[in-house]
């Protein structure tokens, strides 16, 4: 008697099956996958997406005889096992089937053989290799491509065509690690890298910048700004950030780039 059974997703990073055999009994079979992305076996989940190309499918049941065939996205054979390990290598980004093949043979007299209890299973998962994409925009709804700006706010918008995005994140200028929220605007001054995470597992790059809307001053010695003296006096400038400092004396006709960031 043939059966086909749906993967069950449970908690234990496995994906099961439960059949009654054609004898009455119960039989567990078990799906896992090892990849090198993952310390320990994960779950191959109906329809899901991971992002290694290089893993080993392994069939665990009570069944004497397995068949693991692999097929893309338009049915044509890919690798195939008669055992319970497929080691699978060189995938490309599109949608894979598994369809394990399980069953029990005996023979009579030694001549013919019977096959009885057979289990189909097929399901789909797909490969995505592509890392999402991300963009930062300013108050007015500009992409900023510079690394600083000096907007009242900025907001990220994280990108992925494939599997979508699961989360996007900021390292804060205290180098915390923070989830950041679609539309969220951050308004505090500082350097912030954001990046986000597709649901294969896939990280973009990071996109950094620094947010600066505080104007820089200026400090004097041995003088006061809109003042007259006769004594030689310093200007530096004072910023959390990288300025410059321009003069200009009464002998220039343009402004100047200060040595240091200071002018005697």
């Amino acid at each position: 008697k043939n059966f086909t059974a749906s993967l069950i997703d449970y908690n234990d990073n496995v994906s099961n099956a439960r059949i009654t055999k054609a004898d009455g009994t119960m039989s567990n079979l078990t799906v896992s996958i090892f990849g090198d992305k993952y310390y320990s076996n994960d779950i191959i989940k109906q329809n899901s997406f991971i992002s290694f190309v290089e893993f080993t499918i392994l069939v665990d049941t009570e069944y004497s005889n397995i068949n693991i065939t692999l097929t893309d996205e338009d049915y044509n054979p890919v690798y195939e096992e008669n055992g319970n390990l497929l080691n699978v290598f060189d995938l490309i980004d599109q949608k894979y089937y598994v369809t394990i093949i399980c069953y029990d043979s005996y023979s009579e007299m030694g001549s013919k053989v019977f096959i009885q209890n057979t289990l189909t299973i097929t399901f789909a998962f797909f490969i995505d290799t592509t890392v999402p994409t991300g963009k930062i925009y300013n108050e007015n709804g500009d992409i900023i491509t510079s690394s600083k700006t000096n907007s009242n706010y900025i907001t990220f918008v994280g990108e992925d065509m494939y599997s979508g995005l699961k989360s996007m994140y900021y390292i804060d200028q205290n180098n915390n690690k923070v989830i950041y929220n679609s539309n969220t605007k951050i308004t505090n001054d500082g350097t912030y890298s954001f990046y986000c995470v597709d649901n294969a597992g896939n990280n973009s790059l990071y996109y950094t910048i620094t947010l600066d809307k505080t104007k820089p001053s200026l400090l004097f010695e041995n003088a006061i700004a809109y003042s007259d003296t006769n004594n030689s006096f310093t200007v530096y400038v004072q910023d959390s950030n990288t300025t410059h400092l321009y003069y200009k004396n009464p002998v220039m006709s343009i402004y100047s780039v200060a040595v240091n960031n200071k002018y005697t």
